[in-house]
């Protein structure tokens, strides 16, 4: 699983990355969040990311303009938001954040957020892959223990192992 933190504050950003990589730890995920200090080098990165925590304030604009150039490119990352503030609330609807959490940050929540996530995230079966600068998620499907997997208007099929 690939997880990202988009926090222009380095001692908290390093906080939330040891925090979400135990949970993650404590569920058997196997992710080491990268980190990133700035929208620009998260917007400049050619990872797809699974899961992406993301601060509304940041110092070159906001997360939720991050978001929004994310999404405007075809990213279906799970966005949560993760501030001081809570002035952002209502924008992280038009983006499809699936989660908003104030600074600073419960444990217990973080934990609730997270394992609600990697429950959500172990039953959708996807492709991502970048076409462009544009990326494409492709929803697998399974029929009788055949993974099909659908290209514009061609589709490949080949036996579960």
């Amino acid at each position: 699983m690939r997880i990202a933190i988009c926090e222009d504050e380095k001692v908290a950003a390093k906080e939330l990355a040891e925090m979400v990589g135990r949970q993650m730890a404590a569920f058997g995920v196997a992710a080491k969040p990268d980190v990133y200090l700035s929208a620009r080098e998260l917007l400049e990165s050619s990872v797809i990311y699974d899961l992406l925590l993301l601060d509304c304030r940041l110092d070159e604009g906001t997360g939720i303009d991050v978001a929004k150039e994310l999404r405007e490119r075809g990213y279906g990352t799970t966005i949560i938001f993760v501030t001081a503030y809570d002035d952002y609330v209502y924008e992280g609807y038009e983006v499809n954040a699936y989660r908003y959490l104030l600074k600073p940050i419960d444990p217990a929540v973080l934990h609730k957020t997270l394992s609600d996530f990697v429950t959500h995230f172990e039953r959708e079966k996807v492709l991502d892959f970048i076409s462009g600068k544009r990326m494409v998620r492709l929803k697998l499907e399974m029929v009788r223990n055949r993974l099909t997997p659908h290209f514009l208007s061609n589709a490949l099929s080949a036996p579960l192992l």
